[in-house]
Formats: structure tokens, sequence, C-alpha cells
């Protein structure tokens, strides 16, 4: 080390023979480290992912040690060595992640990070892999899949560098700044039989090597639980936009509706068989020869109709785009392109090419602002014709056979905001920005509409712009029970909005499998079906009977839970908490929970345990801490922590409520407050609180909105019940947006009421009231 100094209050620059190292905290739990060569720094990242850039300084603590140089802040400590290592450390002083000094290699920088015996890491965006990543490699190249994929398929469409570590000392987030390729290989792990596991105090032999081919290395260090990274992580990224409601609803694909008759006729399905629906969604077949911005006059002739009877019944026309721009002399989109300027080159200056569905292709450069304008320009004649969301796809970008590869040349220039460089550092977040360029477009032509976008690439701080699906996987068991850990490491990474095509996109699933994905699928925030060409068809009701009723049954489920999954979505805008979640969600300290991949969270309340095997008709399920019951039965209910062979049908899954949670449900137009009450000795002046919220709005734009807050408190006999209301700052208050309240209590029986005061009578289980501010329920020693 040749010179360690303070450049302002919250970040320290110290320079090495041959590196420099800025070390800048930008919150008391958020640290930023960038390594560059000496003398030449190298180009600094351009900040796509990057949404907040104002943070307020932070107080850094500097001390001396033998070895280096130890920075703090309020709840983290960073150690320097004499050698450039970087150590971690949580308030405690224990080693939480280190890191050894970077390497310069052939083609960019290598890092290693030394790994505890008992680590487990997860996240890296999109994976065919378990929910703990340690043990596998990975690279970090947005790829299409190929037609299909399976377990341990890599690269895929949607890999980023953002991972979470868990270790006996704490839990961490790591997101490498750098656009370049690059590949991280998780050392496989050593786990001890010894429950006195001394050497897992210090870092292990096991790294976690993460090598890029850039010219610097940038990287951000979060501490903190789970919950807390994320919320961290997304206040530096982006928040994810809080959807429209009707995009929670149930959406239906297929590669291969060839007609406006096929669409209506699978509209009359639903409506015959009084399944629900939210959104049908065009493939390639609905474009002029694929492409893109048109429609094939022959095929749908009256789009804008068709879109208009949509509306009607509440449903809307979701329609696919692809970046590839077919070179065509008479396709204008395509001239004006060229006469514009805003295609990809060459380093000749020639437009680069790649072979995609409408044959030889161009690609527009949405790293150029004013591309991205000009493309985003290009939506408003597809909302003029009723189109209400789009499905970006092929945008890794992908060509099928161009210079030998899936992916357009490494020469290929980019604008890069100005700067200019090429596809090495631009393929990746070559779907964000085209994105982002959709979603902003959206948010200026909309008006009082949000944007609903899906995609089946990006980066990291996608989550501000697109929804994204799981690809194209196989049809079978193991892709099922796969999907359960790729949806899980998603949200890990900030992806909160992610599902899989129902019953795998390629292939032919059984009548079982169908119906067991479309179970797992009910819990998962994008609930679509959507096949191959060529496949059979999978309207919910092509299997017959029992599944057909199945369906039924878990599509009104779902409708049913649209207040709590709103809620949920809410809460994601709010803090990057995923919907989804792994066990260890609510106990991160207990290693027990840290590997479970075959269950989850919907938010706090719900324990789902879908069934993943053919046959199944019992299955293991693990109960953190708490008391949980039975969605279907009251009577069935467990005290945790414990493991429990649970009893299933083909008309159910394991769905368990945790106890003190209130449950707001949608049944026929009204609001149902269900709620769970824990089982308390009557014997004793036991005090329980529980919490619920629901949030409220028009469903979509950005009027004013509520948060209606619930709070409990309960003794043996008594059950207090508080409403607040909080609503949104400088517009009229959002009116409650239903005419009754239904109050179902489980676990008691309700014997005298008092509303705001007053006694009050009931005649039922269901308890009917208006909205209130305080109501007591005197409660009886009997259960429902």
């Amino acid at each position: 080390m040749i010179s360690c100094h303070p450049t302002a209050k919250s970040s320290l620059e110290v320079r090495f023979t041959n590196f420099n190292l800025e070390i800048q905290f930008l919150a008391p739990a958020l640290a930023r480290i960038r390594w560059a060569r000496h003398p030449d720094p190298g180009l600094t990242p351009v900040p796509y992912a990057i949404a907040k850039t104002g943070w307020s300084p932070v107080e850094i603590e500097r001390k001396t040690t033998p070895d280096g140089e130890l920075f703090s802040s309020a709840v983290m400590q960073i150690h320097l060595s004499a050698k450039g290592e970087l150590t971690f450390l949580n308030p405690d002083g224990q080693i939480v992640h280190q890191d050894k000094a970077p390497q310069l290699t052939s083609r960019g920088w290598l890092l290693q990070s030394s790994l505890a015996l008992e680590e487990c890491i997860y996240g890296l965006g999109e994976q065919a892999d378990g929910l703990n990543l340690r043990g596998s490699a990975h690279r970090l190249f947005n790829t299409d899949a190929g037609g299909s994929y399976g377990l341990n398929k890599d690269p895929l469409y949607f890999p980023f560098p953002v991972y979470i570590g868990m270790n006996k000392h704490g839990e961490y987030l790591v997101f490498h700044e750098n656009t370049y390729p690059g590949t991280i290989i998780i050392d496989p792990q050593t786990i001890s039989d010894s429950e006195d596991n001394s050497s897992s105090e210090t870092q292990g032999d096991s790294f976690l090597h993460v090598e890029f081919e850039s010219p610097i290395i940038q990287y951000y260090f979060i501490l903190g639980n789970p919950g807390k990274l994320l919320d961290v992580y997304t206040e530096l990224t982006g928040r994810p936009f809080l959807p429209p409601v009707r995009s929670l609803g149930y959406h239906q694909s297929r590669w291969g509706y060839l007609n406006e008759r096929e669409i209506r006729e699978v509209l009359a399905g639903f409506e015959g068989n009084k399944m629900p629906l939210s959104a049908i969604h065009l493939d390639i077949d609905y474009m002029d020869g694929y492409r893109v911005f048109t429609v094939d006059l022959e095929r749908y002739p009256h789009l804008s109709k068709l879109a208009e009877d949509l509306i009607g019944a509440n449903i809307r026309l979701v329609v696919i785009l692809d970046p590839g721009v077919k070179t065509d002399p008479y396709y204008e989109v395509y001239r004006q392109g060229l006469q514009e300027g805003t295609f990809c080159t060459l380093p000749g200056g020639k437009p680069a090419r790649g072979l995609v569905w409408p044959g030889w292709s161009v690609y527009p450069d949405f790293t150029n602002p004013d591309v991205r304008r000009w493309w985003g320009s290009k939506y408003q004649t597809l909302l003029e014709q009723g189109v209400s969301g789009f499905w970006h796809d092929m945008n890794e970008p992908t060509s099928f056979s161009s210079w030998g590869g899936l992916y357009l040349p490494d020469a290929t220039r980019h604008n890069l905001e100005g700067r200019s460089g090429d596809h090495r550092e631009a393929h990746n977040i070559y779907a964000m920005q085209m994105n982002r360029a959709g979603y902003e477009a959206l948010r200026q032509s909309a008006g009082d509409k949000r944007p609903w976008l899906i995609s089946r690439s990006g980066w990291a701080g996608n989550q501000r712009y697109a929804w994204n699906w799981t690809g194209d996987t196989d049809s079978t068991w193991s892709s099922l029970k796969m999907t359960i850990a790729t949806v899980l490491g998603l949200g890990l990474s900030g992806i909160p909005f992610t599902g899989p095509d129902i019953g795998g996109f390629s292939g032919t699933p059984s009548p079982e499998l169908y119906l067991r994905w479309f179970q797992l699928a009910s819990f998962m925030p994008f609930f679509r079906t959507h096949s191959a060409v060529g496949t059979p068809r999978r309207e919910p009701w092509v299997f017959g009977e029992p599944y057909t009723s199945v369906h039924r049954d878990f599509l009104r489920l779902r409708y049913s839970l649209l207040p709590y999954l709103y809620t949920l979505a809410w809460e994601a805008s709010q803090s990057g908490v995923p919907l989804v979640r792994p066990l260890f969600w609510s106990h991160p300290k207990n290693p027990e929970y840290w590997q479970i991949e075959d269950q989850f969270f919907l938010g706090d309340a719900l324990l789902v345990a879908p069934v993943l095997e053919a046959g199944c008709r019992h299955r293991e399920v693990v109960f953190p801490p708490g008391q949980w019951v039975s969605y279907w039965q009251d009577k069935d209910c467990v005290a945790g922590p414990c493991t429990l062979s649970v009893d299933t049908d083909l008309q159910t899954i394991p769905l368990y409520v945790r106890s003190g949670s209130i449950l707001p449900l949608n049944v026929n137009g009204e609001l149902a407050l269900h709620l769970y009450l824990p089982a308390l000795n009557p014997q004793k002046d036991v005090q329980y609180k529980g919490f619920g919220q629901q949030y409220s709005d028009e469903g979509d734009g950005y009027g004013p909105w509520r948060l209606d807050q619930f709070h409990l408190a309960q003794t043996s006999d008594m059950l207090e019940i508080s409403w607040e209301t909080i609503s949104s700052p400088n517009a009229a208050t959002y009116p409650f947006p239903y005419d009754n309240v239904f109050l179902r209590l489980h676990g008691s029986l309700p014997q005298k009421l008092w509303l705001d005061g007053s006694s009050t009578r009931h005649s039922s289980d269901d308890i009917i009231l208006k909205p209130f501010k305080k109501l007591l329920i005197q409660l009886t020693n009997e259960s429902p």
C-alpha cells in the first residue's frame, strides 16, 4: 500500500503500486468498492442499473490496525489489509465476507471471495439450478436457451451479478456493476457433522470466483437481514413499479393462436367454463411477416374491435414485440431507422445483421437515448388499436445464425449514452434498455394508465421497467420443481414479479403435471399458461374432468386473493421485498431453512408446499416456528417448528396460514377479512398482537390511494381490532372500495361484540360490518 487518504466525508482512496482502490460508504449498510489500474483508471460503468445517486454523508471512523486500516460506519466495518484484502465485518467484529486482492487476467479482472464452510449463495438472476448455488458455475451472458431448457442449463436469458450470501455471522448482498460478460464459480461446500464447528468461525478454503472481461471492477456490498438487503439494493437500483391490479390475474397465451377466430373461441371457452381471465397474449403470428409494429390484416382484420370487446369483458390484449427489424426496403420501420441511424453497426459503419423470425434483421441501439425515443414512438400505433400490454421477446438480443453464434459480434458498436463502446459491454443491458424504451414511452403516452411490460431478458435494475417470465422450460416434473428455486432466486436478485409458463413451454404435459403446475403458479406473481407451436392445446378445460373443476377452483382462489396480492405488490414497490419468499425469510439465522427449495411463503401469511411428483398423495412439509392453520380445514393446525408428512389429493396442495395473520380476500365483490387467531392457554392472561394491511386504489393509474391497517390484540377471551387508514398525501382520500366488511374468525367463535364502543349483534360465523375504528369481540372457548 502506498497511501490511504479520505477524498470525501464518506469515501477513501487507496493507492497501491499498480492499482487504485476507492471505498465509499453510500449508507451505513452500503459501500461501493472500485478497483482500477494505475495509472490508467479505465472506463467507469455507464450507470444503467443505478437509480439513486444522491446519498447523505455517512460518518466513518478510521483506525490503523497492525495489518492495515479499519473503516467503520454505525452498522458495518471494512478492514483493508496491506495486501489489498477487504474484510467485511458485522458490528460485533465477526467476519461476514472477505475478498482477496483482485487480479488482472488476460481479458479483465478476477476477484476471489472466501466462503465459510456453512455459507449459502443465492440469486444471480435467472438460474436453472437449486436455490443454494454453492458448488456451481454460471456464465453471466444473456442467452437464448435454444428452444427449451431443463435443470442445469447455463447460461439463460436473464443472469446478472447480484447474489446474497448467508453464513452464521450474517447476511449480505453483493452487486457487481459490470455489464461485461462474466463467470462466477462457487466452490463446492464442505459441511462438518460437528455441531460445534469451530473451523466455521473463520473463512474456509472455499472461494467464490468472479471474473469479468472489463477494464475495472466495481461492486456494492450491503449488510443486513434479507428484507434490509433488498430494501437497500432497490433503493440503489430502483423500486419495482406498481403494476395494474389486473396483471395479477390469469393470462392465457399460446404460440399458435393463428387468427382472430381462434382467439374468440378461446374467450368463449373461458366464459362457457365459468373461468375468469384477465389477459390474452398474441405471439408472433399476429404480425405481418413477423415485422415488428405491424398487424397481419388477413389474420386479424379487426384488432381494434377485438381489443374493444376484450376491454368490455374486463380482459386486456397483450402483444409480443421483438427487437429485430426486418431488412425490407418497403418496410417503414426499417427504412426510417436507416435514415435516422438507429441501428447497431459494425466498425465499418454497416448495420449489424442477425437472423430472426422475419429473416435477416437489424437491431436498434437502445443504448442511444434518441433511439429509445424513436422506438418508443412506435408503440402508439398498437395502443391506438386497443393493446394494453407488451411482451418483449428475443431481446438478449438473439440471432439464430449470426457470426457463428446466437448473438451479435463483439465488435458491434453501441452509443452507450454518448460514450461509445462495443457489444461486449452492451450485450447484457440490451434488453433492459429496450424495456426502458417501452416503459418510458408508455409512461408518457398512456397518461393516467400504468405501463405493463413483460420481458424475457434484462439486467440489474430491470424491476423499474418490466416483469419477467422464466422462459422456455421443458414440460417435465423436474422443470416444475426447478421453477420454485428459479423464481425465489430472481426475487432475491431484486426481480419480484415473475413466473413460469404453466405446463412448461415445450412438450406435452400429462393432465396431472399441468394440474400441479397450475396449482403452483396460482401463488406466483405472474400467472400464465403459454406453450410452443405444435404442442397440444393447453387451455384450462382441455384435459376434462376432474382437472377442469380443479383448475376452476384455483382460478377462483387466485382472484379471491387479489386484495392480498395487490398489497404485496404495493409492498414490493415500496421496499423491493419479493412476493414469493424462501423459507429462511423470517428466520435467516436458522441454517435448517437455508436450503429448502420445494416450498415457499407468499407474503408473510401463506405457506405454500406444492406437489412436485407424479402420483404423490402426501409430502413432507417444514413448518417454521409459530402456529399454522390449513387454508382448507381449520381443524388442521400445526405448531412449529417441525416437519410433518401431510396428506394431499388432486384437488388441493398443502397450503397453510400463519396464526396471527389477517388475510384479506375478495368474495363476490366484498372484502372478507379472515383473522387466524393463535391458540392461547385460557388459564393464562396471555397477550398476543397481530397486524395486517391492505392497499387499495383504482387498480391502475396514479390517483389517490389508501392503506388500511388492522391491529390485533388478543387475550384468552377478548379480541380487540383497531382499524387505521393512511391516505395518499396531497390528494383526496381514496374511498373505501367495498360496501361491507365480512369478518371471519379462525380458531375461536365470537360471543359478544362492541363496535366503536356500542354493543352490536351477529347471527352467523361471518360478522358483517361497515368500516370502523375499534371492534371488541368476546371469544368463546370453542373452536369453529
